[in-house]
């Protein structure tokens, strides 16, 4: 796979792994090829549909979710401060409202509401076990909350929740749709989203925004939307080794692992949130990343049923 390196690129919140990261182009070509099989319709275009989503499903599997099983205990370090819009829709909900957080990482969202229910959903099996750790630190067998509300957390696919149709109250889901490959896969986890909560009920997404010019990563309107972000974990050196002068000795080399993701472009979220579905209802820019929350549209079809 041909790419180019920006060695500027860094992630998403300010800690030490941002001067770790950097970010890679995939070859424009190739994931367009993939995208354009995926969004085929049509009875005839069967096979290539199912053909592209294999190819999505194995590329996301190589550049997301084996990564992050890696990485979970290192990623769950850098990751502590909740975003504050995010912080801000949880503690609007009404007290003894119900609602998942699909990709929930470790957890950081599923205590900031005392007075709500989080079920937490991660495909990462080793960062449910971090969420989980998170949780019951909080006391009790639920994982009461630190305000008295209460979480529970499960491995599930974003796209195949394990959640009832409208049966929640609301639905986050925080820097996550942009790891699917292709737009069609895009456009179906924010489907899955609108499809768990109730009538009136709401859901926050957030993504990764093409549109960095002034920040450290520098993406700008005019680079390939789809990227291999690297994280680096640094290699570690026994201080015996480093003080006989050599430090060699006590390293295995860093590792680098690479993760894909699709930079939003700048009304792209509102149209994936509308073709799944689902109504705007209000929606911005935060710190390199696209927001929208949104509810169900009563005259989408396609919101009527899972």
């Amino acid at each position: 796979m041909g790419v180019q390196r920006h060695p500027n690129a860094v992630g998403p919140e300010a800690s030490a792994q941002e001067e770790e990261e950097a970010a890679v182009t995939v070859t424009a070509g190739e994931r367009k090829e993939e995208e354009e099989a995926v969004m085929m319709t049509g009875a005839s275009d069967a096979a290539a549909l199912i053909s592209g989503n294999r190819s999505a499903e194995s590329y996301e599997e190589q550049h997301v979710h084996s990564v992050y099983e890696r990485i979970a205990p290192h990623f769950s370090s850098t990751r502590h401060k909740p975003w504050p819009l995010v912080t801000s829709f949880l503690t609007s909900l009404p007290p003894g409202s119900v609602g998942v957080d699909v990709g929930c990482g470790n957890g950081k969202y599923l205590r900031e509401n005392g007075d709500v229910f989080i079920v937490g959903a991660d495909r990462s099996a080793n960062l449910v076990s971090l969420a989980r750790e998170r949780v019951n630190r909080g006391g009790g067998d639920g994982g009461v909350g630190k305000g008295g509300g209460a979480a529970d957390v499960a491995v599930a696919d974003g796209l195949a929740l394990p959640v009832r149709a409208h049966a929640v109250d609301f639905a986050i889901s925080v820097a996550v749709v942009h790891h699917l490959s292709t737009r069609a896969r895009r456009v179906e986890a924010v489907r899955a989203l609108f499809d768990c909560v109730r009538r009136g009920g709401k859901v926050l997404v957030y993504v990764w925004a093409l549109e960095q010019g002034g920040s450290r990563r520098g993406w700008s309107e005019g680079d390939d939307p789809d990227q291999l972000v690297p994280w680096v974990m640094k290699a570690t050196t026994s201080k015996k080794n480093k003080g006989n002068g050599g430090d060699a000795a006590g390293s295995s080399g860093d590792t680098t692992y690479q993760r894909y993701y699709h930079l939003y472009r700048k009304g792209e979220l509102e149209e994936d949130v509308v073709a799944a579905g689902g109504r705007v209802l209000v929606s911005g820019y935060e710190k390199d990343n696209w927001w929208v929350i949104g509810a169900r549209d009563e005259d989408a079809s396609s919101s009527s049923s899972r």
